[in-house]
């Protein structure tokens, strides 16, 4: 096959064992539809009407017949989407999501690994991802998606190439830029600064979908999703005092199952509640920051 992977779904771009002193340069995780958890997300009203469009988009016959629309016109088929908000809104998870619902692969991409100290390494990383992409993309049943999840560095403002680090950044973003410009598949990047991103970009993603702050009304209804033995009237009161995301909820739910095997008696009160959401927003220094949560196991 193109891609080779281990027990873990790391792949080795240039197809040699990821064992070993030959190990390739690892900067793709694969994850099948089948490794992917169905759960239910929340979002804002226009937040979801963009979100279905694109889900729709995504089946099978209808990504099939919108490739060979734009093809026929002249253009390129790729698909690219922007998710862009606050950290814990569930931008990654929302493409997990898109891709078990439409039975896609994900192909990941770390933009941390794309860096080598190497002098032009970091070139040569980013376009064996696209390289391998596209064969992926040829040999698959179903297009991959490309995910460059948290994309902050590599789709950033260029700057002035004062040193060599930033002529080096600038050399990425302008390949990444130029893959983009012939990209046929299904790209997909997250970023949690969107006020960053090169301007560049703007006209090489298509859709750019915005994660907004929830109402307090859809942040009790993450708080019942993932608590659903507790009390509505402790959840509430947790809910109005504390604005937490949905990756700090769910951290919440985590310990509170540690705290039940440590624990098992244990009884989940107002002022339990309260202390594991203090934990959660002791590092912020404020919480007046209150983006959209998300999860919903079925």
């Amino acid at each position: 096959g193109v891609l080779t992977a281990n027990g873990n779904g790391a792949l080795s771009l240039d197809g040699t064992s990821l064992n070993g002193a030959d190990v390739g340069i690892r900067v793709l995780e694969k994850k099948t539809p089948s490794q992917i958890k169905q759960i239910s997300l929340f979002y804002e009203e226009a937040g979801e009407n963009q979100i279905n469009r694109i889900a729709q988009l995504l089946e099978a016959t209808n990504f099939s017949a919108f490739c060979k629309r734009m093809k026929d016109r002249g253009m390129k088929s790729g698909l690219s989407i922007l998710l862009y908000g606050a950290s814990g809104t569930g931008k990654t998870e929302t493409v997990y999501q898109l891709a078990h619902n439409s039975g896609r692969t994900i192909l990941m991409v770390d933009a941390s690994t794309i860096r080598s100290k190497w002098v032009g390494e970091t070139k040569k990383n980013i376009r064996k991802i696209f390289r391998e992409y596209n064969r992926a993309f040829l040999e698959f049943p179903l297009a991959p998606i490309l995910l460059f999840n948290e994309a902050d560095s590599i789709i950033g403002r260029r700057r002035d190439a004062n040193d060599r680090v930033e002529q080096m950044e600038n050399a990425l973003q302008n390949i990444l830029l130029q893959e983009l410009e012939d990209f046929e598949g299904i790209f997909m990047a997250t970023t949690n600064l969107e006020k960053n991103i090169d301007q560049a970009f703007d006209r090489r993603i298509l859709y750019k979908m915005c994660f907004t702050p929830p109402t307090d009304e859809m942040r009790l209804s993450i708080w019942k999703s993932k608590l659903p033995e507790v009390d509505p009237v402790i959840l509430s009161e947790i809910n109005q005092r504390f604005k937490l995301t949905g990756g700090q909820i769910e951290n919440i739910r985590k310990k509170i199952e540690v705290d039940s095997v440590l624990n098992i008696e244990m009884s989940i009160d107002y002022a339990y509640l309260e202390n594991l959401s203090s934990q959660e927003i002791m590092m912020r220094g404020n919480n007046q920051r209150n983006p959209v949560g998300f999860l919903q196991p079925h």
